[in-house]
């Protein structure tokens, strides 16, 4: 099950499909990433985690990414 930590670091995952300082790389991927956050962060709060507010606070961070969001 995810945690904390997890979130965070897949934030930072996130963060790196997009920029890098210098180079804009792929914000499909980077939606991608944040679906799947999401997901599974529900899986977690729906299976009763003891960290379920914390997770979904982190894991509503990642709309302070910028990166363009579509739905096809």
């Amino acid at each position: 099950m995810i945690t904390p930590t997890e979130v965070r670091k897949r934030l930072k995952e996130i963060r790196a499909a997009t920029w890098d300082g210098s180079t804009i790389y792929d914000d499909e991927k980077a939606h991608g990433l944040e679906d799947q956050l999401y997901a599974d962060v529900l899986k977690a709060v729906a299976a009763g985690s003891t960290y379920s507010q914390q997770l979904a606070r982190l894991a509503l961070n990642s709309h302070l990414i910028r990166f363009k969001r579509w739905a096809a």
